[in-house]
């Protein structure tokens, strides 16, 4: 008798637990069509003036032979962009400082995620997630 009552409390709670997964009232700030733009915030030292950014799609493993797809200067501390949610991002900020260049380098996801993409009845719930990059120069070499 104990294994039968184990066992129906151990079916329950995978019953409840399966179907909680797929109950859209879970993720309820959450969009049913694709966002069209996400954001990535870009964090870096004005005290240097002004600073150079320059975008990459993906990860960037030689900027010599990588062209940017997007370029920007600014002065103030911190600046968001609005870019299609595809994936990763690399940024650049590239200083000069007593007329020596230092550049520095980040970079993160601007993407979305259908959080009922595992559930057959569920409609979809397009959840996106922004990105945020630290391009601070904290030392120079004099």
């Amino acid at each position: 008798m104990a294994l039968t009552t184990r066992t129906t409390l151990i079916f329950l709670f995978c019953f409840y637990a399966c179907s909680n997964r797929c109950d859209t009232s879970l993720f309820s700030n959450c969009s049913p069509d694709p966002p069209p733009v996400g954001y990535l915030t870009v964090n870096v030292s004005t005290d240097k003036g002004l600073v150079r950014l320059d975008f990459y799609k993906g990860k960037v493993k030689d900027f010599n032979t990588t062209a940017p797809f997007f370029t920007d200067t600014i002065t103030v501390s911190q600046r968001t962009y609005p870019l299609p949610p595809e994936g990763f991002y690399t940024v650049t900020a590239t200083y000069i400082v007593k007329g020596k260049t230092y550049m520095a380098i980040d970079g993160d996801r601007v993407e979305y995620k259908d959080k009922n993409e595992d559930c057959a009845d569920a409609p979809p719930c397009y959840k996106l997630k922004n990105g945020s990059v630290d391009l601070r120069l904290y030392a120079t070499v004099d």
